[in-house]
């Protein structure tokens, strides 16, 4: 039994880090004291819940959503989201604006895009307006300049990113087919927070459970419960096909999440 998890485990583990890195990530870049916005591309997004996360290497806090709790946009005054398209401008940059920026929409597929956002300061914008370079010059040495720099940020990202995602603790839980599990969180008293659970047989990407995301009201099919105060979800009746990775998000100022692998033993296990 606990070397069939140690596999199962091991592949999930495997395909995972693969499919993150094989996540686009899409490279902006802006000048210090001007505004850029980071388009999603998307169109009549209408009702959606959206949230948009920040961070230097891992995009983890939340700074700014639509439809997620209260229904309203949570933003400073240098940012702006766009209701419809998911958009996210930013004012007045500043060299400190620099990072990983990521949306998420959130829908019977949980939907992402990522961004990697360079600021340059005082000594490329001044290049610029001095005339520094020659128009030769310009056209070869400032875009090496700016493609160098965003290749080493771009490393240091990945790598750091991929060794956060290699100690993401993944909990190993068993059930028995037919019967009841709850993957316990060990949280208490979320009160108003936004939950979300999703699930699939290798990553996470479909939404089955919802608190105070969009409506208000839970949002779960009749063999789970989701628990408002800790954000444990209940399986019932289960069965083998409930195979697979369940996460747990749970939307505050820093994104909290909790990963489980569930494995489910038919009556030849049971039997035993």
């Amino acid at each position: 039994t606990t070397k069939n998890d140690l596999i199962q485990l091991c592949i999930c583990f495997i395909l995972g880090v693969l499919g993150d890195v094989g996540t686009e990530i899409k490279t902006v870049r802006g000048i210090e004291g001007r505004t850029i916005t980071l388009n999603t591309g998307l169109t009549g997004l209408q009702n959606d819940s959206i949230l948009w996360t920040y961070g230097t290497v891992k995009a983890e806090t939340t700074i700014a959503t639509l439809n997620v709790g209260r229904n309203r946009p949570e933003y400073n005054e240098r940012l702006n989201l766009d209701a419809h398209s998911g958009s996210l401008t930013i004012k007045s940059l500043t060299t400190s604006d620099y990072g990983i920026y990521e949306l998420r929409v959130i829908r019977e597929q949980v939907w992402k895009q990522t961004f990697n956002l360079t600021i340059y300061g005082e000594f490329i914008s001044g290049l610029e307006r001095s005339g520094e370079f020659t128009e030769s010059h310009d056209c070869f040495v400032q875009p090496c300049i700016m493609l160098a720099i965003d290749l080493i940020q771009l490393c240091i990202c990945f790598i750091l990113g991929v060794l956060g995602d290699v100690g993401t603790e993944i909990k190993t839980v068993r059930g028995i087919e037919g019967q009841t599990i709850t993957l316990n969180t060990g949280l208490t008293g979320l009160q108003n927070d936004s939950i979300y659970w999703t699930y699939g047989p290798v990553r996470a990407q479909t939404r089955i459970a919802t608190l105070n995301v969009g409506r208000n009201i839970p949002e779960y099919n009749e063999r789970l419960n989701l628990d408002a105060q800790s954000g444990s979800l209940t399986i019932r009746s289960l069965t083998t096909s409930d195979n697979g990775i369940y996460e747990l998000t749970v939307l505050r100022e820093q994104v909290l999440k909790q990963t489980f692998k569930l494995t489910i033993y038919g009556e030849f296990i049971s039997a035993l």
